[in-house]
C-alpha cells in the first residue's frame, strides 16, 4: 500500500582508539550570496552531494561552506560561526526522539539448546533450518538428553551433569545486532559515527531523507552483547553531526532466529535521573532448560563517574563477577561513561517497579527486557501449557518525567490464532505507576483484568481489544505487549505508549525488511488531516474514546516513512513473522509533564 525502499549504503570500518571524539554540531542555514572563502580553507572528506551548494552548518566552532561539488569545506574562522544555527543544539532545546548522540546496548537475547544431540556434527532437525552446531558449551546433560545451558558456577540439577558437549542451538544472543538510522533533513546530509565498547568505529554518511544500518557483527567487530548481571564495558556510542533518528534491533530484519524485538533509542538530551522499571518476570525452566531473564539494564552516559542507587523489585540473579542482591533495599553502584549495569531478576522474580536513580544531577539511559518470554491469556487445550512460543523483548525505559495522564491506545494489527480456535489475539496492557492513590479508568472496559488503587511502584495488567483511551490521576507508564500465538503470526514483543501530552505532528521512522506483515498503528483527534508519506489515510482511522481515532495501516516496503497530523498525533510500529515480532513508539516527545 504505501512505503519506499531503502537506499543502500556503502558502510565504512575506521578503526579508532579510545573512546575520543566529540560529536560535531551540525547546522544547516543556506547562503543567498556565497562570497570566495578566505585564503587557507580545507575539503572535509565525504561522500560527493552530502550537501547542497552554499548551505553552512557550525562544527566545532568553524564555521563550514558546502562547495560546489557538494562536499564540506571548512573554513579557519574559529568562532565564526555568527548567527548560524546550531541544528544539534537547537533540536535538543525541544526533547524528542530526533538527537545527535544516543547510546545503543546490545541487550540479553536467548540461547535455545535442543535436547537431542546431533549425528556426526550434524544438525538436521525438521521445520526449522535455523539450528547450528555449536562443540564450545557446557550444557547439563541427563541420558544423553541435553537440558540447557549450565547455570553459573557450571551446575547443573542435581540429576544432571555439566559437561561440554556438542549441541544444536538457535542463538539469538550472537546474532546480527544492528542500529537503523533515519536522517530526517531533506537538506542536508549527516555523518554518523558509532563507536564500540573496544574503541573502534563504524562510520557513514546519511544523505537528506535517506537511512543506513550499522552492523557491528557482519563489520567484524568484537561481540560486545550482554550476558547475565554485572558491570561491563558493552555501551556503544552512536553520534552525528545533525539530528537523526535511530533505533536499534536485536537482531535486524528477522534474521533467521528465533527471538527477536526492536527498541526506538533515545537521545542524551532527553535522558533523566530517575526511572521506574516496567519488564516482565524470569521464566524458571528446570530441569528442562536454563532460566530466560527479565532484565533491566543502565548506561552510564555522562562524563566521569556516575553513582547510581537501585531498589529492585525483586531478588537479583549473581553473574560472574557480581554478587547476588536481595529485594526490596537499595543497593549502590559506580559507572564510567560507557560502561553497562545489568541486572537479572531471580526466578520467577520480576523487576517491574524496581527503582533506578542517578545522583548528582547525572543522568543515565537505562533500557528494560527479556531474554525470552511467552505471554498469553490463556493455556493449550487440554494442557496446563501456555500458548506457544516465547520471544525476545526490548525497550528503552522512558524517564518518570515524561510520563503522562491520558493515553490512546491502538490495538495491534489483528492476528488469527489456531491455538485460539482462529479468534484473533488480544494486546495485553501493564500500567505502571509513580504515586500513591494512583487510579485508572478505561474505555471501553477491557476484556479480562482490572486496576484498583495503585501505590508507587506498583502495576496491573488488563487485555484489549479494541482502541483504548486511558486516564489517570497521577502520572504513569503504559506498556503494550503483543502475545504469544502459537507459533503461527508473530509473538512476544514489548512498547510504551506514548501519552497524549507526548505527541507530535510530524514523526519520521524506519520499518526493517523481511517481516511477512508490517504496520503503522495511529491514534489522532478526530477531524484532522493524517497523511502518511504524502497519502491521506484519515479515513482508515475510526472514532473510540472522547473525541479520538484509531487505525492500522499495512506497509508493503522497508525504509523510511513520514507521519504528518497538523492536530498531533501518536505512532506505533509493528512486524510479525512466524513466532517472531517487534513493536516500538514510532516517535514522541519528552517533555517534562507539569500536571495543573
Amino acid at each position: 500500500m504505501i512505503g519506499i525502499k531503502r537506499p543502500l549504503r556503502r558502510q565504512l570500518l575506521v578503526l579508532l582508539t579510545g573512546l575520543s571524539g566529540l560529536m560535531a554540531m551540525g547546522c544547516s542555514t543556506a547562503l543567498e550570496d556565497e562570497q570566495p572563502l578566505d585564503a587557507g580553507p580545507r575539503q572535509l572528506d565525504g561522500l560527493l552531494g552530502q550537501c547542497t551548494p552554499g548551505e553552512e552548518r557550525c562544527t566545532d566552532g568553524y564555521r563550514d561552506v558546502c562547495g560546489g561539488n557538494g562536499l564540506w569545506i571548512q573554513t579557519n574562522e574559529a568562532g565564526g560561526c555568527g548567527g548560524i544555527q546550531d541544528s544539534c543544539s537547537a533540536n535538543a532545546m525541544r526533547r524528542s526522539y530526533i538527537g545527535c548522540e544516543y547510546w545503543p546496548v546490545d541487550l540479553d537475547n536467548a540461547v535455545e539448546v535442543f535436547p537431542v544431540p546431533p549425528v556426526n556434527g550434524v544438525c538436521d532437525i525438521p521445520g526449522n533450518s535455523n539450528w547450528r552446531y555449536r562443540d564450545d558449551l557446557f550444557v547439563c546433560v541427563l541420558d544423553n538428553r541435553l537440558a540447557g545451558l549450565c547455570d553459573l558456577g557450571r551446575q547443573c540439577p542435581e540429576t544432571q551433569v555439566c559437561q561440554q558437549a556438542p549441541a544444536c542451538v538457535l542463538d539469538a544472543q550472537n546474532s546480527n545486532f544492528s542500529i537503523v538510522i533515519s536522517n530526517p533533513s531533506t537538506a542536508s546530509a549527516v555523518d554518523v559515527n558509532l563507536m564500540t565498547p573496544d574503541g573502534q568505529a563504524l562510520s557513514d554518511v546519511v544523505p537528506p531523507g535517506g537511512v543506513t544500518r550499522l552492523e557491528p557483527y557482519r563489520a567484524g567487530v568484537l561481540d560486545a552483547s550482554i550476558d547475565g548481571s554485572g558491570i561491563t564495558r558493552s555501551a556503544y556510542r552512536l553520534t552525528s553531526t545533525g539530528p537523526i533518528v535511530a533505533y536499534q534491533f536485536n537482531p535486524l530484519d528477522n534474521d533467521g532466529v528465533f527471538s527477536n524485538d526492536g527498541s526506538l533509542l533515545l537521545p542524551s538530551h532527553a535522558l533523566d535521573s530517575v526511572y521506574l522499571a516496567l519488564t516482565l518476570p524470569t521464566i524458571e525452566r528446570r530441569p528442562y532448560g536454563h532460566p530466560y531473564s527479565g532484565y533491566l539494564t543502565v548506561v552510564a552516559t555522562d562524563s566521569g563517574q556516575t553513582d547510581i542507587q537501585v531498589t529492585p523489585s525483586a531478588d537479583i540473579r549473581a553473574g560472574i563477577r557480581q554478587a547476588s542482591y536481595a529485594a526490596r533495599m537499595e543497593h549502590s553502584f559506580s559507572l564510567q561513561q560507557g560502561d553497562v549495569l545489568n541486572l537479572e531478576a531471580a526466578d520467577r522474580g520480576d523487576l517491574t517497579g524496581t527503582r533506578i536513580a542517578a545522583r548528582n544531577g547525572k543522568t543515565i539511559a537505562v533500557f528494560v527486557g527479556h531474554e525470552s518470554t511467552l505471554l498469553s491469556d490463556r493455556r493449550r487445550e487440554g494442557s496446563d501449557d501456555p500458548l506457544c512460543c516465547g520471544d525476545h523483548v526490548e525497550e528503552q525505559l522512558l524517564p518518570i518525567s515524561t510520563w503522562g495522564v491520558r493515553f490512546a491506545v491502538a490495538r495491534s494489527a489483528e492476528r488469527e490464532d489456531q491455538g485460539r480456535g482462529g479468534r484473533v489475539a488480544p494486546d495485553r496492557l501493564r500500567l505502571l505507576a509513580s504515586n500513591g492513590d494512583t487510579r485508572i479508568e478505561f474505555s471501553p472496559t477491557p476484556v479480562s483484568g482490572q486496576c484498583g488503587a495503585l501505590v508507587a511502584g506498583d502495576y496491573c495488567d488488563v487485555y484489549i481489544q479494541n482502541d483504548t483511551e486511558i486516564i489517570s490521576n497521577h502520572p504513569i507508564l503504559v506498556g503494550q505487549m503483543l502475545l504469544s500465538t502459537d507459533g503461527q503470526t508473530g509473538d512476544p514483543a514489548l512498547a510504551f505508549v506514548p501519552p497524549v501530552a507526548q505527541w507530535r505532528s510530524d514523526y519520521t521512522f524506519l520499518v526493517p525488511n523481511e517481516y511477512r506483515l508490517q504496520y503503522a498503528s495511529i491514534v489522532s483527534y478526530e477531524g484532522g488531516p493524517v497523511e502518511l508519506n504524502g497519502r491521506d489515510v484519515s479515513t482508515s482511522l475510526y472514532d473510540f474514546g472522547d473525541g479520538l481515532r484509531a487505525g492500522r495501516i499495512e506497509l508493503l516496503e522497508s525504509g523510511r516513512f513520514i507521519l504528518n497530523c497538523p492536530q498531533r498525533c501518536g505512532l506505533m510500529v509493528m512486524g510479525y513473522d512466524e513466532a517472531v515480532s517487534y513493536m516500538f513508539a514510532g516517535g514522541l516527545d519528552l517533555e517534562p509533564v507539569r500536571l495543573q
